[in-house]
Order: structure tokens, then sequence, then C-alpha cells
């Protein structure tokens, strides 16, 4: 097996990564469930767009999926029970 870090985000889309639970058998750590209360669709289209930003203004891959990483660790980190998991 790789021992490269699966990216949890397209890097110039900021979209979920479709294929990685597929390839590494867990669940993306950012995905939201639905039923979780504390975001209205006005914060996410914001944040998406913050996302975006970063993704266009990065030098390189690694560095766009690290500073996607961190805004949506930031983003969600107010909504209850959020903990991304390592």
């Amino acid at each position: 097996m790789s021992k490269e870090k699966i990216p949890t985000h397209d890097p110039f889309t900021g979209e979920l990564n479709p294929y990685y639970e597929a390839i590494t058998g867990l669940k993306n750590p950012f995905t939201i469930e639905q039923d979780k209360p504390g975001m209205d669709k006005e914060e996410l289209a914001r944040i998406s767009k913050e996302i975006m930003y970063i993704a266009l203004e990065s030098e390189d891959d690694y560095e766009a999926q690290s500073a996607i990483e961190e805004k949506l660790i930031e983003s969600f980190s107010s909504l209850n029970n959020f903990k991304p998991k390592q």
C-alpha cells in the first residue's frame, strides 16, 4: 500500500474526495452529516468561497490541501462534538 497521504479534498475545487472512503476504507473525516445542527446554507456558502479562494491562490497541491484542511477544521470546530480524526 502507498505511504502517500490520501487527500480528503480536491485541491482545485475544494470538494470532498469522492474516492477517499474506497481508497482508505475510512469515512472522510470532513464529511458533514445532515443531522448535525449549527450551520446554515449562508455560512456553508461563505466557507466554500473561502476554500475556493485558498485553492486558487495556493502555489502547489500540498499547500492547497493543507490550507483547506486548516480552514475546514477552523470553520467546523464550533459545531457540537466536531473533532477531526487524525
